[in-house]
C-alpha cells in the first residue's frame, strides 16, 4: 500500500504484521506535523518525571532520524467559588508547554503514528480520512495508545 504524506510517498507493506521503509518515514516527518504522544516528562502539577498522553508538534527533524518536539500538556481542573449565596463550578484548562527530544524509532513506539501506519484498517480507513487527519485527531490518538499499552488490538474506526 502506498500512503501520501507531506508530498513524499511512504510504502507499507500489508498483512499480519504490516511493515515499513524507515527513511521514506524519516523524510515524510516534518515541522510542523502534529500526533498524540506518550511522553515523559516534569509535570506542572506534581515537580517530578511522569508519563502523560500529549500532544506533539514537530519544531526540527533532522536527516538522522532525530526530532525535537514541542510537548502540549493539558489538564483540567474543576474550580469552586461563591457568588451571591451560590456556589458555582467551572472547569478550568490548563496547557504547558515542553521541549522533548525524540528518535524515528521513539516516535514509532509511543506516537499515534506507529500505531496507525501499523494497523492493518488503515486501507480501509484512508477511503473517508487523509493521513493528516487522523494523525491530528486526539481522541483517536489516545485511545491507539491506551489500547497499545493494555496489549490490544488497535481500531481505526
Amino acid at each position: 500500500m502506498i500512503v501520501h504524506h507531506n508530498n513524499t510517498i511512504i510504502h507499507i507493506k500489508d498483512g499480519f504484521k504490516p511493515y515499513l521503509q524507515i527513511d521514506e518515514l524519516k523524510k515524510a516527518i516534518q515541522p510542523g506535523d502534529k500526533f498524540v504522544m506518550k511522553c515523559k516528562i516534569f509535570s506542572h502539577k506534581k515537580r517530578f518525571l511522569d508519563e502523560c498522553i500529549c500532544t506533539v508538534e514537530v519544531i526540527k527533524a533532522y536527516p538522522c532520524g532525530w526530532y525535537i518536539l514541542k510537548a502540549i500538556e493539558e489538564y483540567e481542573e474543576i474550580v469552586r467559588y461563591k457568588k451571591k449565596r451560590k456556589v458555582i463550578s467551572d472547569i478550568k484548562t490548563h496547557k504547558f508547554e515542553h521541549e522533548i527530544q525524540a528518535t524515528i524509532g521513539a516516535l514509532l513506539a509511543d506516537s499515534s503514528l506507529g500505531g496507525i501506519l501499523s494497523s492493518y484498517e488503515l486501507r480501509d480507513v484512508l477511503e473517508t480520512k487523509t493521513l493528516r487527519e487522523l494523525l491530528e485527531d486526539k481522541e483517536l490518538g489516545k485511545r491507539i495508545i491506551e489500547d497499545g499499552l493494555k496489549g490490544r488490538r488497535i481500531c481505526l474506526r
